[in-house]
């Protein structure tokens, strides 16, 4: 059975800063914590040391380090060199915290498809030079660097992946439901195409915004065999939810269980 987890980032617009999201998840029994770390803000070394406190005194080991990524991580992909270098020094600063909890996966979303991508749909070799040191340099860490397909990113098809495997063959990849559903991509069919480079799931219930699996019973029987196949993976699958988007869920513990429940009850079925 795949391990189930919890993104620190469900609880970002509850009021919980990321330790507080911590003890949370701990109490709801999740097999594995991802660490979703909101920013800079979060770097700060009194706000870091906090963080990796807490997370130290609970069973639960951490699966990935998720920072935010809006407004610099594009920056490693630019060509104005002196942005690159404050960005990689960023990115360095989020792998010593990979290393610091014990994280073996920095997760990535990439640049936007238009700064990498040629008319064709092949990818840039600028892109493909600087991903492949991106990689190089997390594993010499111990970090496995993930890119997770996005639906406005350079990952949101099979074929994108298949590029990017051919590209960078030590990439590893997140399969994002939600974003593969955006995008008009199966999620079962990305994680076909990742195959023993997928390190985990994301998996969002329904919101309001209709993306996501059923959050019941009912729906879980009339979904579709495939995703209930692919959630069978061999991956650890993390929960995310968004209060904004499911405050029912986000807010209750007996939810969050239950969506584990659920989980764990499709995995045993596509078993």
């Amino acid at each position: 059975m795949s391990l189930l987890g919890v993104s620190t980032g469900c609880y970002y617009d509850l009021g919980l800063v990321t330790e507080d999201a911590v003890d949370r998840i701990a109490e709801i029994g999740a097999d594995v914590v991802e660490v979703y770390l909101q920013g800079p803000c979060e770097l700060v070394p009194d706000v870091l040391h906090q963080i990796i406190e807490r997370l130290k005194r609970i069973p639960q080991p951490v699966l990935s380090v998720h920072p935010y990524v809006f407004g610099w991580e594009n920056l490693l992909f630019g060509s104005y060199e002196r942005q690159r270098q404050w960005a990689f020094a960023q990115f360095e600063a989020y792998l010593d915290v990979c290393v610091a909890v014990g994280a073996d996966a920095y997760i990535s979303h990439g640049p936007p498809a238009h700064h990498v991508l040629h008319p064709d749909g092949s990818l840039s070799p600028h892109y493909v030079d600087i991903t492949a040191d991106l990689v190089a340099c997390a594993a010499q860490r111990g970090v496995r660097y993930c890119l997770e397909n996005v639906s406005y990113g350079v990952l949101r098809t099979p074929d994108d992946l298949q590029r990017h495997r051919d590209a960078v063959p030590d990439l590893a990849y997140v399969v994002d439901f939600k974003s593969a559903w955006k995008a008009g991509s199966p999620p079962e069919m990305l994680i076909t195409a990742a195959g023993d480079k997928a390190h985990h799931t994301q998996v969002s219930f329904r919101g309001p915004e209709g993306y996501g699996l059923p959050m019941d019973e009912e729906g879980a029987r009339m979904s579709d065999p495939e995703v209930l196949s692919a959630l069978g993976a061999s991956v650890p699958h993390v929960l995310e939810f968004e209060a904004r988007e499911l405050p029912q869920v986000a807010n209750s513990l007996d939810a969050l269980r239950t969506a584990q429940d659920l989980l764990r009850g499709w995995d045993r079925g596509s078993a």
